[in-house]
């Protein structure tokens, strides 16, 4: 499927209520959420994802941070934990 990067969710029909917007969802998935990606069947959960990238990617960055500096107004470098730290 091919998508325009400038249109990626659709809002459903009938979401919309007053004062608010409407529901919006991919546009690959405006009929039904995903229940699970198709290259991981086994992924449902956050902690499946934890869980998978821990077995498949053990020592790449998982989690990132950076700080900032209120003087100069500017972000450091990011520093990352890999799965197993």
């Amino acid at each position: 499927m091919s998508i325009d990067l400038n249109r990626q969710s659709v809002e459903l029909p009938g979401t919309r209520r007053p004062g608010q917007t409407g529901i919006y969802r991919h546009l690959g998935y405006e009929h039904g959420l995903m229940t699970s990606p198709k290259p991981f069947p086994h992924v449902k959960t956050i902690y499946d994802a934890f869980q998978n990238g821990l077995m498949i990617s053990p020592d790449k960055p998982m989690l990132g941070s950076r700080s900032y500096d209120p003087i100069t107004k500017k972000f450091g470098d990011y520093v990352w934990l890999t799965y197993t730290e």
